[in-house]
């Protein structure tokens, strides 16, 4: 049995299935993150690396140039080829990672791998600073000190993707260089060692806050690509539904049309046939029973059909193929005639209608048979949801934007505030029409909306219980026809 979701309920289940898909992610994580943003972080430092390639050489160079001028050894020969020679090392991986097609099954053997790589080029730099380093000569310790604050500072921006290579790169050979200088009696050298173990600490802070900007930046464009997968799932949804819709309503067309002809064979038959009996063609009837029922099929007969032609003219305004051939007509004549077809139903029930038109109006550009339908459904409803003594106010006039306007106000029971959206819909009753037993399919209100909507008008309907209802159709200025002028014969000039 499938269980049905509320719509209020879908974007509560949506977050909390998010919520248990990314912290089932994080636990099989190598870093606490989603696993993909470990290999593209992985990807970042092997890109920023790459970069540094050519800066840390320029360093390294720079620092064994300045020390051999200092002091002549052969330990700095051997170191800066031994630096070179590690850098080329993590280039190389580097460059291998990102040729590679790496999985994540792979991804945790090359971070180790890069790990290890930075603890051996911290090393290298750490020996320096032993080997190196000289308390009694101030310019040696300003060497060492500028070279550990750029050291730091490339590797803390260059390496900040993987936080634990930013540590263990930078912290040795700082470690080494406060050791180093601490030992020295000279307060100079000291201060200046305590001051290396700041720097330390600032950019391993300043490493960690650029490794949560790129975490943000991925998991930003990880919600925009999930939001972007989620909104194409919508509308391929959205697309499936809509083909099942038109095919459904392609299947209801085809239905309709067949069925309509197998039904309106018979049923004329049955109306013709019924209407010779109800007139006593060929004989009279007998039996006052036998007229009753005749009278009976004859009605049902009409309503009937009557039902079929409403249900066959609402699906051809919903799929689009009502055909409109459109003439100049009158509304105050089409409304007019209307009422005087529906003022024998209006005495009957001794109901005033009203008629309040503006005089001259021009005619319109519309579908006569449509402006009849409309006519005649609303006429129709305002009479049978009128009770008696009641009035139907019937006006014709001018919109404000220059277009015509028919609105039809009854003093009936009224339509309840919340069942108005019922009463609009295909098949819709009020309760007043379950209440006074009124016959009707409920299609004539939907069938006067989609009348309207094909001339490009607006239906508006407006009711107060035990006030009564009002019903207003505009036709748009664009269906005003304006009286052309009368065309004067030129006199012709006589020419002396």
């Amino acid at each position: 049995m499938t269980e049905f979701i509320a719509p209020a309920e879908q974007p509560k289940r949506t977050q909390f299935s998010r919520t248990m898909r990314r912290a089932r992610q994080q636990l099989i994580s190598t870093s606490g993150s989603r696993p993909a943003f470990d290999l593209d972080m992985i990807h970042n430092y092997a890109l920023n690396r790459m970069r540094a390639g050519l800066v840390l050489p320029i360093l390294t160079l720079v620092v064994a140039g300045v020390s051999w001028w200092f002091e002549h050894n052969g330990w700095i020969i051997v170191w800066f080829f031994a630096n070179i020679s590690m850098q080329l090392a993590i280039l190389y991986a580097c460059y291998h990672f990102l040729e590679k097609q790496v999985d994540f099954q792979n991804l945790k053997k090359w971070v180790t791998t890069f790990i290890i790589a930075e603890i051996t080029h911290g090393v290298i730099w750490a020996m320096l600073f032993l080997g190196v380093v000289n308390n009694s000569n101030i310019m040696s310790v300003l060497l060492a000190f500028v070279s550990e604050l750029m050291l730091v500072a490339i590797l803390a921006m260059f390496c900040s993707s993987i936080r634990r290579a930013v540590l263990w790169s930078t912290f040795l050979p700082t470690l080494t260089l406060f050791y180093v200088l601490l030992s020295s009696n000279i307060i100079v050298n000291q201060f200046i060692g305590a001051l290396v173990l700041l720097i330390e600490f600032y950019f391993l802070l300043l490493s960690r806050q650029l490794y949560e900007s790129t975490c943000n930046a991925l998991l930003a464009r990880a919600e925009k690509d999930e939001l972007i997968h989620e909104l194409e799932q919508a509308k391929g949804n959205s697309d499936e539904a809509r083909r099942r819709a038109e095919e459904s309503s392609l299947a209801k067309s085809r239905f309709l049309a067949t069925m309509s002809h197998e039904l309106r064979t018979p049923l004329n038959a049955i109306i013709g046939f019924s209407e010779m009996m109800r007139n006593e063609i060929f004989g009279k009837i007998e039996n006052e029973h036998y007229k009753g029922y005749v009278k009976d099929i004859h009605n049902s007969g009409n309503h009937l059909l009557n039902v079929i032609n409403e249900i066959l003219d609402l699906s051809r305004i919903e799929a689009g193929r009502f055909d409109l051939h459109e003439e100049a007509v009158f509304l105050d004549e089409i409304v007019g005639e209307c009422m005087n077809l529906l003022k024998l139903r209006a005495t009957n029930k001794s109901i005033d209608l009203i008629a309040q038109f503006h005089a001259d109006l021009p005619p319109l550009w519309a579908d006569e048979r449509s402006v009849r339908q409309i006519a005649l459904n609303l006429l129709t409803n305002a009479i049978k949801f009128t009770p008696v003594g009641g009035k139907v106010i019937v006006k014709i006039g001018w919109t404000s934007r220059g277009g015509q306007y028919v609105s039809i106000k009854d003093t009936g029971y009224g339509i309840p505030e919340d069942e108005i959206a019922v009463v609009l819909s295909n098949f819709g009753r009020g309760s007043m029409a379950h209440k006074s037993a009124e016959e009707g399919t409920g299609l004539g209100l939907p069938i006067v909306q989609g009348l309207v909507e094909l001339h490009g008008g607006q239906f508006t309907l407006k009711s107060k219980l035990r006030e009564g209802t009002e019903v207003i159709v505009t036709l748009p200025e664009t269906r005003v026809l304006e009286p052309m002028p009368q065309l004067r014969e030129k006199k012709a000039q006589v020419r002396k």
